[in-house]
């Protein structure tokens, strides 16, 4: 039967051979995901080691000498190599093995003997036989020892051979080009080479394609010197030899398809889905010069995007159906249900977000010379770990902030809210798809004063008197009533402000003027238009300052030495493997902790670990203020929430309110107001950490970095929008980056490498065929599991809950499922102090294996140990109802 075809799922190169596939994937081991294309495979892996490994074992055709164990009762057999390492599965059992060649001597108890045995007894058939430690197998790589032109090269000097092989191979295939000219595409968008480099590199293979040329001139006379063939066949070889060689179409000064800059840019435009920014005119600003925008059309972004059919099946394939009584993404929001009668099934929801950012500030942040205002947009329907990819953030205009302040949202947002309105209304033909695909803006995304830009309601939020954008609370008031909540914003007051407004010509209750994006049908900035950003809100709006408050005054208290807490904060950061490095300042200037926002988080969530070993009074108004802390940010960040945990909620933020106002005169921050409105919006929104802001800020970074790599300041919003569009369109050539699927990190090899109590326990559940593959670590669905995390379970009763403890990850190819097999344990919620505790007194923990997804929380939880107790480092709160 003739071998299957196997295609390459990076560069499209097919042959029949695993072998020379598995040789050809070293040319693509610089890369961050690999799967294997071999048939009925597919596997997908994180890392190119795990990878050859795989190939190595899997589907590399070796034939060897089988070896039988030498322990009684054991019925594995293997090649030497693998044998050896099957028994270190005994050794670790503490079973005595005798030697693999059945010689006299005595049985050994550990593998390192064993291995100096066969050195010295039977180092003839052991080096035969490749036999290596367990350990030194992990570093094997596939050798490029031999190439794929091995059998060329051995008839090197025959020049008929090497004339049959270039016949063979004239007929380059389009992937080959293609893969060229991704390649300059890659090092254009993605590495920001400057285009001066890249036609320097161009005109170099220029010159190597006329040298080429030559060479190929002088060998086919040659040939037909020594062949006596006519001058018509000696043309018509040079003719067949030239018109395929590869650097004369790529590069040759005057034909080649990529030889100047502007000859690659329209190579990517052509063969990329490449969607152009367009250049907005404005109008002319204070110093009579012409002022504009780039703009992305929001249209033909979806139109590109949907017109790859797996990006198709991304958006709008049925999503996973929430826990009974949970939410867990902004379709269980009321608002969605709300709003899913106006469209069709086949609806795009944007999140739209806008920012301010300073991309280059070589004369300093106050200069604001290349201060962007930045509007991206993200869809919705995606996964929401595929919506926290920055790749996955698009661009929708750039424009200067200057110029933005000057002429206002409803000059420069006009052309976005006309393609809207044509989305809303008649919606975009997707290629393969008859039915119109329609959508809206479903929220917008922003940090405070962002979202009150495009809300066009006041910015000043230390003295205007109307600072929220949710309700019209006063500033008095909530200083005098810091947890009280005002009349809510809504569309109908909203329209009297806009009234008063207009014939006060000054702002009213907050409101300076309409909203551009309210002309839209289906969308209403003060209908739950705005969801919140819990980084800015809390983790650089008060938590930042109350943290410093407190930890202020429990050293002024003498509960603790700021040396100590600084140095315990950072040991226990360290342990868990958080990148946090927290210096705590505590000068008379210092009114809060400077940090980044993640900073903040990661203090927050080691609040209850750092004080694990200290003497401390847990019913001090201090202490339980951190835990306060602790708790409203565990539920707040939480990405599956219930009506339960929202009341909880709703509890801690009152009680913490009034702890805050009896043990300090400092005033609370406006911000924190905003956070009194997070239970109204839990409901509305769903989690609200799916709306977070900081990935759509990370895309920040993409124009600073192309704008340093190539000092190109000439139009930095025409350069930074061609840019991006660029990245985008190499993007959109890789057709398996929405691809859910476990992706193996580091598998075992085999069934019978596992040891004989794990054997038994997958043998009774059927576990132990040839389509089970496992892993003591993987990536599943944006979580990365790891030997010895923990998966809740369920609630106790009697308070805690149940967990299971991960021994191997399990994918059967079969079913395309993956599981859990682990152990069942308890852990206690040591209430009072904010930890969890393992129960360590239960012997012989209960055997589970369980489908991946059918856990309602799929987040692993991180066992932190203390000396002889082990505790649960959270980084959210553990679902209840």
């Amino acid at each position: 039967m003739e071998a299957a075809t196997i295609i390459c799922k990076i560069c499209n190169l097919s042959t029949k051979s695993s072998e020379e596939y598995f040789k050809h994937m070293t040319t693509h081991k610089g890369g961050s995901k690999f799967q294997c294309a071999v048939p009925g495979c597919e596997l997908k892996f994180g890392a190119y080691s795990s990878f050859a490994k795989h190939g190595r074992n899997r589907h590399k055709k070796v034939i060897t000498e089988k070896f039988s164990c030498p322990v009684e009762g054991c019925d594995y057999d293997d090649s030497f190599k693998f044998l050896m390492r099957h028994l270190d599965v005994h050794f670790k059992s503490n079973i005595l093995v005798p030697c693999v060649f059945r010689c006299n001597r005595k049985p050994f108890k550990t593998y390192n003997s064993l291995r100096l045995h066969n050195r010295y007894f039977h180092r003839n058939a052991s080096s035969n036989n490749n036999v290596n430690s367990p350990e030194s197998e992990n570093n094997e790589e596939i050798t490029e020892e031999n190439t794929i032109h091995e059998n060329l090269a051995n008839t090197a000097n025959d020049e008929l051979a090497c004339l049959e092989y270039v016949e063979q191979t004239t007929n380059l295939p389009k992937s080959t080009v293609f893969m060229v000219g991704k390649l300059l595409l890659k090092l254009i968008a993605q590495k920001h080479t400057q285009q001066a480099a890249l036609r320097d590199l161009a005109f170099m293979f220029g010159e190597v394609a006329t040298l080429n040329e030559q060479m190929m001139r002088d060998k086919c006379e040659k040939y037909a010197a020594n062949y006596n063939l006519n001058d018509e066949a000696c043309r018509s070889l040079k003719s067949s030899m030239m018109s395929d060689d590869l650097f004369n179409k790529l590069f040759d000064k005057k034909t080649g398809i990529l030889r100047t800059t502007y000859m690659q840019m329209k190579f990517f435009k052509e063969h990329f889905l490449f969607v152009p920014a367009v250049q907005v005119s404005i109008g002319s600003n204070n110093s009579h010069q012409e002022t504009f925008y780039h703009y992305v059309s929001v249209l033909d972004t979806l139109k590109a995007f949907l017109q790859v059919k797996p990006y198709f099946d991304a958006v709008f394939k049925s999503k996973r159906t929430s826990p009974k009584n949970f939410a867990t993404d902004y379709v269980d929001g009321v608002k969605y249900q709300q709003k899913k009668s106006m469209f069709s099934s086949k609806n795009v929801d944007i999140f739209f977000y806008q920012d301010c950012a300073e991309v280059v500030n070589p004369l300093g942040n106050a200069k604001k010379k290349h201060k962007l205002l930045c509007c991206y947009m993200v869809i919705g329907n995606l996964e929401p770990h595929f919506r926290a990819l920055t790749e996955n953030v698009f661009l929708v205009l750039l424009c200067k902030e200057k110029d933005f302040i000057q002429f206002g949202a409803h000059r420069v947002f006009r052309n976005l809210i006309e393609d809207l309105k044509i989305l809303e209304c008649d919606g975009i033909i997707v290629e393969g798809y008859d039915e119109p695909i329609k959508g809206s803006i479903f929220t917008t995304l922003g940090d405070n004063l962002g979202a009150h830009q495009l809300a066009n309601i006041t910015e000043n939020f230390s003295t205007s008197p109307h600072f929220c954008l949710y309700c019209y609370t006063t500033l008095d008031d909530f200083r005098e009533n810091p947890y009280q909540i005002g009349e809510m914003r809504s569309p109908t007051s909203h329209k009297l402000d806009i009234e008063m407004t207009e014939n006060s010509n000054q702002a009213h209750r907050g409101v300076k003027g309409e909203c551009i994006f309210n002309e839209l049908k289906t969308f209403h900035m003060f209908d739950s238009g705005a969801a919140p950003c819990i980084a800015h809100d809390i983790f650089e709006g008060w938590a930042n300052y109350d943290l410093f408050l407190i930890f202020q005054k429990m050293i002024k208290l003498k509960m603790i030495k700021k040396n100590y807490l600084e140095a315990k904060i950072n040991a226990v950061c360290k342990k868990l493997k958080l990148n946090t490095n927290m210096t705590l300042e505590f000068t008379r200037k210092s009114k809060c902790f400077v940090g980044k926002a993640v900073d903040i988080w990661h203090l927050i969530q080691v609040l209850p670990l750092i004080m694990i070993g200290i003497e401390v009074n847990y019913s001090h108004s201090l202490i339980i203020m951190l835990i306060l802390i602790k708790r409203i940010v565990d539920i707040t960040v939480a990405p599956i929430i219930s009506e339960h945990m929202i009341q909880q909620l709703t509890e801690h933020l009152m009680e913490y309110t009034k702890l805050r106002t009896e043990n300090f005169d400092v005033k609370l921050r406006p911000k924190f107001h905003f956070t009194l409105h997070y239970p109204h919006l839990f409901r509305t929104f769903g989690p609200l950490v799916r709306f977070h802001t900081l990935f759509c800020e990370r895309k920040h970074s993409y124009f600073k970095r192309a704008l340093r790599s190539t000092l190109n300041y000439k139009n930095v919003t025409k350069f930074c929008s061609d840019q991006h569009q660029l990245y985008q369109a190499y993007l959109h050539s890789d057709e398996d980056r929405l691809q859910n699927g476990l992706v193996l990190e580091k598998s075992v090899d085999s069934f019978m490498l596992l040891n004989q109590t794990d054997q038994n326990e997958l043998k009774k559940r059927n576990m132990n065929n040839n389509n089970m593959y496992f892993a003591k670590l993987a990536k599943y669905m944006g979580n990365v599991y790891h030997e010895d995390d923990l998966l809740f379970l369920n609630n106790c009763d009697e308070g805690g809950f149940t967990a299971v403890k991960i021994k191997l990850l399990i994918h059967d190819k079969h079913s395309n499922n993956n599981y859990i097999y682990g152990h069942k344990i308890i852990v206690n919620d040591v209430n009072e102090r904010g930890l969890l505790k393992i129960d360590t007194t239960i012997n012989n923990p209960e055997v589970t294996i369980i489908n991946l997804d059918d856990f309602v929380d799929a987040t692993p939880l991180k066992p932190f140990k203390q000396g002889s107790n082990v505790y649960i480092f959270i980084t959210h709160a553990i679902p209840s109802v």
